[in-house]
Parts: structure tokens; C-alpha cells; sequence
């Protein structure tokens, strides 16, 4: 079983599979087989480089029946180098009901007890946007499985961009933005014929002019600002 990706199958040949692996952030061959794409199995050395881990938890943690309902949050950091802006932690966010969203507001937010979380501030901001914060019970790290996933993803993904580019680790932000934006056009294991955008646009998300990331872009000047 596989989706309706929106790329059409007779630009993916032979020659230029292992150059669309890369633009679409380094999936596996079977994300790629789900996606309905004439891939063969190809061999990527980025991705033997940045993809080994641990087996994950076979537990979970769901009970979402509405849109919104169930929020996982988990944070990413500090990474060095930190930014110009000093910025060195990525929040993460997994919603684990996911439909078009009108007028809707989150109802639950399930995070471990660490504090960024626990603290006063966050008190607040759960008081005053009326949610319930849920934290996991103290050493199970499995509660916190729909999150720590979607990192390792991500991490996995910036690191293989961040490979494949040869740009420095300074660039991890802009990394990061686009293992993101990736993540969410490609099927998931928990919905492999659906995508995350789609779900929640209710639109089909434009690829055919994805790019690897690093690549040698130009801009083109208003004619007003040429000298």
C-alpha cells in the first residue's frame, strides 16, 4: 500500500535516485517504497554515518480522540555551537491527533519533568491557554517515546544534511528548518499512507522543485536594485 505522492515516478530514474534521496532529507528505502517512488535499495554513506541508534521502546503512549487533544513536547540542547542569537535548544512537538485545525485549542501536554518544563512560567502559560500539563512518571523514559523519536528523526536528518552539504555546524539551524519541513512531506510509520501535511493543510505539499540542501542557489536582483 502506498500515498498519491505528488512527484511524478518518471522523474525518479536510475541515475538521479540516490540525488532525490538526498532532496528529500535521507529517508529509508521503505519510507521511499511507501511513498510509491520506483526506488531500488541504495547504498548512502551519510546515512550509515548518522543513523545508528539504539532499538526503540516498544511502549506507547496515546490516548488523543480529538484534534489537539494530546500534545508530546520534548527539548533538543544545547547544541554547539550555539547561534549568533545565542539560541542553542530546539522544541519539538508531536501532535498526535492530526486533522485540519479550525478554531481549535490544545487540550493536553505531556512532557518529562525536566525544568524547562517544571517551573512557574510554564504554570502560567498552562493556566492561562487553559490546557492540562501531564508530566511522565520520574525514570520512564518510554512515556516520552512519541517525542524522543520525532528527535532522534530530526537530529538524524540535520546530520545527514549537514554531511552530504559539507557545510560547518554553524548552519545547524538552517539544517534543522529543512530536516523539519522534510519530515513533515514524507510518511510516518504510524500513518504510512498519509502525510503529516497534508493532514493538517488538507493540501498536497509541492516537491517537484526540492533541492539538496546546500546546493549552489542564485537570487535574482529587482532590476530597481542592479547597478
Amino acid at each position: 500500500m502506498h500515498i498519491d505522492y505528488p512527484l511524478p515516478t518518471t522523474l525518479i530514474t536510475d541515475n538521479n535516485q540516490l540525488l532525490w534521496h538526498k532532496r528529500l532529507g535521507h529517508p529509508g528505502t521503505v519510507v521511499l517504497k511507501q511513498m510509491g517512488l520506483p526506488f531500488k535499495d541504495i547504498t548512502c554513506s551519510i546515512c550509515e554515518i548518522n543513523k545508528s541508534h539504539k532499538q526503540p521502546f516498544n511502549h506507547q503512549f496515546n490516548s488523543a480522540v480529538q484534534p489537539l487533544d494530546f500534545i508530546h513536547l520534548d527539548l533538543i540542547g544545547p547544541i554547539v555551537p550555539a547561534l549568533v542569537s545565542s539560541c542553542q535548544y530546539i522544541l519539538t512537538l508531536v501532535k498526535i491527533f492530526m486533522e485540519n485545525q479550525q478554531d481549535q485549542k490544545i487540550k493536553r501536554v505531556f512532557s518529562d519533568r525536566g525544568g524547562k518544563f517544571l517551573n512557574t512560567k510554564f504554570k502560567e502559560l498552562s493556566k492561562n491557554h487553559g490546557f492540562v500539563h501531564i508530566f511522565s512518571p520520574p525514570k520512564t523514559p518510554q512515556h516520552k517515546g512519541y517525542a524522543e523519536r520525532l528527535n532522534r528523526t530530526i537530529l538524524e536528518k540535520m546530520r545527514c544534511l549537514l554531511g552530504s552539504s559539507n557545510l560547518p555546524n554553524r548552519y545547524w539551524a538552517e539544517a534543522m528548518s529543512t530536516a523539519t519541513l522534510l519530515s513533515n512531506i514524507i510518511p510516518t510509520p504510524s500513518r504510512v499512507n498519509k502525510l503529516p501535511y497534508s493532514l493538517w493543510t488538507n493540501q498536497s505539499p509541492r516537491v517537484r522543485r526540492l533541492r539538496t540542501f546546500g546546493c549552489l542557489a542564485f537570487i535574482s536582483t529587482p532590476k530597481n536594485h542592479r547597478s
